[in-house]
């Protein structure tokens, strides 16, 4: 595998493909299937500290390289969005794309409007 691309269930990703932003609630197959197939920089983690305690030492370090965004738990949402814009202007990319694998149907979704930093 090129550093440059990846191919396999997800497909051919590129370097100018979109950047993923994929919830990361739980370390599981899909999840860790993403970690390693996707081109560098293509991916980043969207976390909730509230379940910090789901994911093991061994996924965090597994996935130490990636960009993660924790949203705070008891902080508001509007408060969390402003925060996230912020911080996302700062990556290389931009995420485009949005994946929650904990979702029923696993499918990737353009922008949520709850993460407006997401629309294509």
């Amino acid at each position: 595998m090129s550093a440059t691309s990846a191919t396999g269930a997800m497909g051919a990703m590129s370097a100018d493909a979109p950047v993923l932003l994929m919830a990361d609630d739980r370390a599981c197959t899909f999840t860790r299937y993403a970690v390693r197939a996707l081109t560098p920089g293509r991916l980043v983690l969207l976390r909730f500290a509230e379940v910090r305690r789901d994911l093991s030492d061994d996924y965090l370090r597994e996935t130490a390289h990636l960009p993660a965004f924790w949203v705070r738990a008891g902080v508001p949402l509007e408060e969390e969005v402003r925060r996230y814009e912020t911080w996302a202007a700062a990556l290389p990319a931009r995420p485009e794309r949005f994946c929650n694998p904990s979702e029923p149907g696993r499918r990737s979704h353009s922008a949520s409007p709850h993460w407006p930093a997401c629309r294509t």
